[in-house]
Protein backbone atom coordinates (compact mmCIF):
# COMPACT_ATOMS: atom_id res chain seq x y z
CA UNK A 1 0.00 0.00 0.00
CA UNK A 2 1.38 3.67 -0.87
CA UNK A 3 -0.06 6.53 1.03
CA UNK A 4 0.72 9.64 -0.18
CA UNK A 5 0.51 12.42 2.72
CA UNK A 6 2.12 15.53 0.83
CA UNK A 7 0.19 18.40 1.41
CA UNK A 8 -1.20 17.69 5.04
CA UNK A 9 -0.41 19.16 7.94
CA UNK A 10 2.23 17.65 10.48
CA UNK A 11 -0.63 16.84 12.63
CA UNK A 12 -3.25 15.58 10.15
CA UNK A 13 -0.40 13.17 8.57
CA UNK A 14 0.39 11.65 11.38
CA UNK A 15 -3.32 10.91 12.05
CA UNK A 16 -3.95 9.48 9.32
CA UNK A 17 -0.87 7.81 8.98
CA UNK A 18 -1.61 6.46 12.30
CA UNK A 19 -5.81 5.43 11.66
CA UNK A 20 -3.96 3.85 8.41
CA UNK A 21 -1.52 1.75 10.10
CA UNK A 22 -3.91 0.49 13.10
CA UNK A 23 -6.10 -0.90 10.13
CA UNK A 24 -3.55 -2.68 8.36
CA UNK A 25 -1.45 -4.20 12.28
CA UNK A 26 -2.07 -7.47 11.38
CA UNK A 27 -0.30 -7.02 7.71
CA UNK A 28 2.90 -8.74 6.79
CA UNK A 29 2.96 -6.38 3.63
CA UNK A 30 5.49 -3.28 4.05
CA UNK A 31 3.36 -0.04 3.75
CA UNK A 32 5.04 3.23 1.60
CA UNK A 33 4.82 7.04 3.16
CA UNK A 34 5.15 9.48 0.65
CA UNK A 35 6.43 12.36 2.73
CA UNK A 36 8.49 14.65 0.88
CA UNK A 37 11.43 16.12 1.51
CA UNK A 38 10.15 20.01 2.20
CA UNK A 39 11.43 21.51 -1.02
CA UNK A 40 7.94 22.72 -1.65
CA UNK A 41 7.25 23.90 1.75
CA UNK A 42 7.99 27.42 3.27
CA UNK A 43 11.51 27.55 3.70
CA UNK A 44 12.16 24.69 2.93
CA UNK A 45 11.32 22.69 6.00
CA UNK A 46 10.18 19.15 6.18
CA UNK A 47 7.76 19.39 9.04
CA UNK A 48 5.94 16.26 8.14
CA UNK A 49 8.83 14.37 7.49
CA UNK A 50 10.12 15.01 11.03
CA UNK A 51 6.26 15.09 12.73
CA UNK A 52 6.05 11.10 11.05
CA UNK A 53 9.40 9.89 11.77
CA UNK A 54 8.82 11.31 15.56
CA UNK A 55 5.94 9.29 15.31
CA UNK A 56 6.95 6.02 14.29
CA UNK A 57 10.29 6.43 15.98
CA UNK A 58 7.78 7.05 19.49
CA UNK A 59 6.02 3.69 18.63
CA UNK A 60 8.99 1.91 18.13
CA UNK A 61 7.73 0.78 14.13
CA UNK A 62 10.59 -0.58 12.30
CA UNK A 63 11.05 1.48 8.93
CA UNK A 64 13.45 2.61 6.60
CA UNK A 65 14.17 6.11 4.00
CA UNK A 66 13.74 5.34 0.27
CA UNK A 67 14.51 7.85 -2.51
CA UNK A 68 13.12 7.61 -5.51
CA UNK A 69 14.50 6.45 -8.66
CA UNK A 70 16.93 9.43 -9.94
CA UNK A 71 16.98 11.37 -6.99
CA UNK A 72 20.13 12.95 -7.83
CA UNK A 73 21.05 14.36 -3.71
CA UNK A 74 19.15 10.85 -2.32
CA UNK A 75 17.07 12.58 0.06
CA UNK A 76 14.42 10.28 0.55
CA UNK A 77 10.72 11.32 0.90
CA UNK A 78 9.52 8.20 0.98
CA UNK A 79 9.19 5.71 4.01
CA UNK A 80 8.89 1.80 3.96
CA UNK A 81 6.39 0.76 7.16
CA UNK A 82 6.45 -2.62 8.63
CA UNK A 83 2.79 -2.10 10.44
CA UNK A 84 2.93 -5.26 12.18
CA UNK A 85 6.04 -3.99 14.18
CA UNK A 86 4.95 -1.25 16.92
CA UNK A 87 5.40 -1.74 20.50
CA UNK A 88 2.62 -3.51 21.57
CA UNK A 89 3.46 -3.17 25.09
CA UNK A 90 2.70 1.03 24.73
CA UNK A 91 -1.10 0.10 24.16
CA UNK A 92 -1.77 -1.89 27.40
CA UNK A 93 -0.18 -3.83 29.96
CA UNK A 94 -2.23 -5.91 32.79
CA UNK A 95 -0.96 -6.74 35.78
CA UNK A 96 -2.54 -9.25 38.45
CA UNK A 97 -4.89 -10.66 35.97
CA UNK A 98 -6.31 -13.60 37.20
CA UNK A 99 -4.25 -13.29 40.94
CA UNK A 100 -7.83 -12.79 42.58
CA UNK A 101 -5.97 -9.24 43.91
CA UNK A 102 -8.00 -7.77 40.80
CA UNK A 103 -6.26 -6.28 37.86
CA UNK A 104 -4.95 -3.07 36.63
CA UNK A 105 -4.61 -1.96 32.71
CA UNK A 106 -2.48 0.81 31.99
CA UNK A 107 -2.90 1.87 28.34
CA UNK A 108 -1.49 4.74 26.78
CA UNK A 109 -3.49 7.10 24.09
CA UNK A 110 -1.91 7.17 21.09
CA UNK A 111 -0.23 10.32 19.92
CA UNK A 112 -1.97 13.01 18.07
CA UNK A 113 0.48 14.72 16.79
CA UNK A 114 3.83 15.37 16.63
CA UNK A 115 5.66 14.34 19.35
CA UNK A 116 2.40 13.05 20.85
CA UNK A 117 1.18 16.44 21.65
CA UNK A 118 -2.52 16.45 22.19
CA UNK A 119 -4.43 18.71 20.14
Amino acid sequence: MVLKILGLLPEEACKYLEDILVEHQTSTRPLYAIVGTGHHSKNNKDKIGKAVRAFLDEWKYAYKDFSVSGDKNAQGGILGIDPSSFDKSLLASEAGAGSGTGSTVTKKDPPKGPGGKKK
